[in-house]
């Protein structure tokens, strides 16, 4: 029987000490596994602020790019009224300028039809002149 107890407690032993080496395993795979959590816990925690920093800047962005659609919108509306403006003043140069030149045109057909100076009106313009002897 003492051989039996013997070889027992030789066997316990062993199995304690495997149990002991598997708790010591699973001990040192309990704090990888917590290294690895913290370090995954702080990857997300910084993937998540750099997240709200992309997304601020996005929104920044955003807004300067509707500001800069309004004043656009602005300009452009600034610059037809302006070029209606323009149309406007050509049109009434150009008016003007016409006038000027019919008024031109009609005071040089008056001046065409009219009896020239240099001609007395009561002799026939064909008549030969007379000589003096």
């Amino acid at each position: 029987q003492l051989e039996i107890a013997k070889s027992e407690a030789a066997r316990a032993s062993r199995e304690a000490a495997e149990a002991t080496g598997h708790a010591q395993a699973a001990r040192e795979a309990s704090h990888q596994l917590g290294d690895k959590v913290s370090l995954l816990t702080e990857q997300l925690a910084n993937s998540r602020a750099e997240r709200d920093e992309f997304k601020s800047a996005l929104e920044a962005q955003m807004e300067k790019a509707a500001d800069l659609e309004r004043d656009n919108t602005r300009l452009v509306q600034r610059l037809m009224e302006q070029m209606h403006l323009q149309a406007q003043v050509m049109n009434t140069e150009i008016a003007e300028h016409e006038e000027r030149r019919a008024s031109q045109t009609s005071v040089a057909l008056v001046d065409a039809s009219a009896p020239s100076a240099e001609a007395p009106a009561d002799a026939p313009a064909d008549a030969p002149a007379e000589q003096s002897d």
